[in-house]
């Protein structure tokens, strides 16, 4: 009897170690999981402007961001010594060679053009982990560098943020940003809805794992549940209405597949003020410059917003 209950023990320690090593491996897995889903696939820039640029470098932390300034076709040809200026900022995964397909449009408007590599993208340097404040304070160091620069119009800069890329320009409203206009393209606005993104890029079921590696993911970014609450897009709009009151113009197709255009309507829905918006029909995510409609309201946005009354007659002319 005395045996049998000795093997009966060894029997349970060797199940209940069988059962920690197994729950070890799948958090190690989900883990690994998390890693890889937050690190963005870094695509070479295999493209440059045609217009004629300048290679930049400037400071994010304590990391370097590579970028293109475009100059004005006006500053080129010297018939102005500045310029009203556009920085983009391109979505999680992209880099600037993928943003000049904003770029045409705008310089043809007369404005000048500044791309750049968020950090952990293109060219520019690592971190252990990107979020959407990587993109937010790579935007606010884009400014301050842009805002050094002798050819451009202080109170002429407007941003154009794509899909994660608009997510942290909204953001960066909160922290004083330092431009005339903004335009998102595509933007997600719930963690929900990047997680249901990238579980379907990756090929995972949303539960129980996504929840796990959301966990993760503000855990690897240093995201303290402060932060988390302060990315309400909706309380942003708010206090940007109610404070520095920078023009905000919402842009997203009804057929992107990748990020629905319900979170568009959530903003609409919820905001206290109301939202320039539009919704375009063409297909896909990344393309929307393709739509006739986009560039007939973000030109003018940019306009109205960033020329002078004699500048906007000027151009007309």
């Amino acid at each position: 009897m005395k045996v049998i209950s000795e093997v009966l023990r060894m029997q349970g320690m060797m199940i209940l170690q069988v059962a920690v090593l197994v729950v070890a491996l799948i958090l190690v897995l989900v883990w690994l999981l998390g890693v890889r889903s937050q690190t963005p696939l870094r695509r070479v820039n295999d493209a440059v402007p045609k217009q004629p640029y300048e290679d930049v470098k400037f400071r994010s932390g304590d990391k370097q961001c590579c970028g293109w300034f475009i100059p004005s076709r006006d500053i080129a040809t010297q018939e102005q010594p500045t310029a009203p200026t556009i920085i983009i900022v391109h979505g999680w995964g992209s880099n600037r060679a993928y943003s000049l397909r904003y770029v045409d449009p705008l310089y043809d408007a007369r404005f000048s053009i500044f791309l750049f590599d968020v950090r952990c993208h293109g060219d520019s340097e690592e971190i252990p982990a990107s979020s959407s404040f990587t993109f937010r304070d790579d935007l606010l160091a884009a400014v301050e560098y842009v805002r050094t620069r002798p050819d451009v119009q202080q109170d002429a800069i407007g941003v154009v943020g794509h899909s994660l890329g608009g997510l942290g320009s909204i953001l960066a409203l909160d922290l004083g940003l330092s431009v005339q206009a903004v335009i998102t393209d595509s933007m997600p606005i719930r963690l929900r809805t990047v997680l249901q993104s990238e579980c379907s890029r990756i090929h995972i079921p949303m539960f129980p794992l996504a929840y796990m590696v959301m966990f993760i993911w503000l855990l690897r970014a240093r995201i303290t549940p402060q932060l988390f609450k302060n990315m309400n897009v909706i309380h942003v709009l708010n206090r940007n209405a109610q404070g520095a009151n920078i023009p905000v113009f919402l842009v997203h197709s009804r057929h992107d597949g990748f990020i629905p255009h319900s979170e568009l309507q959530y903003i609409i829905d919820h905001v206290n003020t109301k939202v320039e918006h539009l919704f375009i029909e063409i297909q896909g995510h990344s393309c929307s410059e393709q739509d006739q409609q986009f560039w007939g309201h973000v030109i003018p946005f940019f306009r109205r917003h960033l020329l002078g009354t004699d500048q906007r007659i000027a151009q007309r002319s």
